[in-house]
């Protein structure tokens, strides 16, 4: 294996991915490491940062990421619209 295939597999095994959906009252977050791992799903208040904070914490704990990993998120265009996480 060449070096730089090892150095994309090592920052892509340290990434945490988060999803959000937002509304007016409450964002729904869903956190995976992309290996078909069932995502942690979580609900906090709407621009609870600090909640927010924790829930990525707590996600990385539970994928077993280093407290430095990366986070990559996304989020829905219109707030409100229906949406699931697959598995």
């Amino acid at each position: 294996m060449r070096e730089t295939t090892r150095r994309v597999e090592s920052n892509t095994l340290s990434t945490l991915y988060l999803a959000f959906e937002l509304s007016n009252k409450k964002w729904r977050l869903g956190f995976t490491i992309g290996l078909g791992r069932r995502p942690r799903e979580r609900t906090i208040a709407d621009g609870d940062l600090m909640a927010l904070e924790k829930e990525i914490r707590l996600a990385k704990k539970r994928f077993g990421l280093p407290e430095n990993a990366r986070v990559m998120s996304c989020y829905e265009a219109v707030r409100g619209g229906p949406w699931s996480f697959g598995t």
